[in-house]
């Protein structure tokens, strides 16, 4: 009889340690998938986070007297975000028929605050189209990252050339709101592309009042 309750316990023993271990297991990958963060296109990312996810082009000579070009991408947002590098374009605001897309392939994800470099996203680019009044772009004309002349070093840049927006990247903008609203000491203020120009706003301080600055140097609030 005594073994026979033995046996009994011993069943239940097994039991209780197996749903234990279970248990665990079912926790254990549950946390996983909370903490795993969702990556997001770039264009679906909600504006607030998007605004966050800055961009900067540069340019070099390469061997055959033209100009290949590197881009940076510094994600300062919350959220992991993927990128389509044949998607990135050159296009002209006076010719609606030009347009140079990236000879790179393949996709890659930035993830929240990683800052990534692609060396060549453009490549075989002649002085006459960095010295012209186009610009960076992602996906269609509604994603303007940055001015093309922003890109060129000073000695490659051909003199007498200006642009046709009086604000062309973020660093221009940021100077131009510090300036314009008399915040030449704020070390906060940031800027990222947006549609029609740069949103403006405050890295700390949340009661900082958003603002668009259009291309042509306009403050728009938001």
């Amino acid at each position: 009889m005594k073994t026979k309750y033995w046996g009994i316990l011993t069943v239940l023993t097994f039991v209780v340690i197996a749903g234990c271990g279970e248990r665990k297991k079912s926790v254990t990958q549950a946390t996983k998938s909370e903490d795993k963060t969702e990556i997001y296109n770039y264009q679906s990312i909600n504006k607030p986070e998007k605004n966050k996810i800055l961009f900067e082009f540069k340019t070099s000579e390469d061997a055959y007297n033209d100009y290949s070009v590197d881009m940076l991408i510094k994600n300062k947002s919350k959220q992991d975000a993927k990128f389509y590098l044949s998607k990135f374009m050159i296009l002209l605001p006076d010719d609606t028929d030009f347009q140079i897309n990236s000879n790179l392939k393949s996709t890659i994800i930035v993830k929240a605050g990683e800052t990534k470099k692609i060396d060549h996203i453009f490549t075989h680019l002649y002085q006459t189209i960095l010295d012209g009044n186009g610009g960076y772009y992602y996906l269609s004309k509604n994603y303007r990252l940055e001015g093309l002349k922003e890109s060129v070093s000073m000695q490659h840049n051909s003199a007498g050339v200006s642009s046709k927006y009086r604000v062309n990247n973020p660093k221009e903008a940021i100077e131009f709101y510090k300036e314009s609203m008399a915040f030449p000491s704020r070390s906060d203020i940031e800027a990222s592309p947006a549609e029609g120009g740069f949103n403006i706003f405050s890295s700390s301080d949340p009661t900082f009042e958003r603002s668009l600055i259009t291309y042509d140097g306009s403050i728009v609030l938001s």
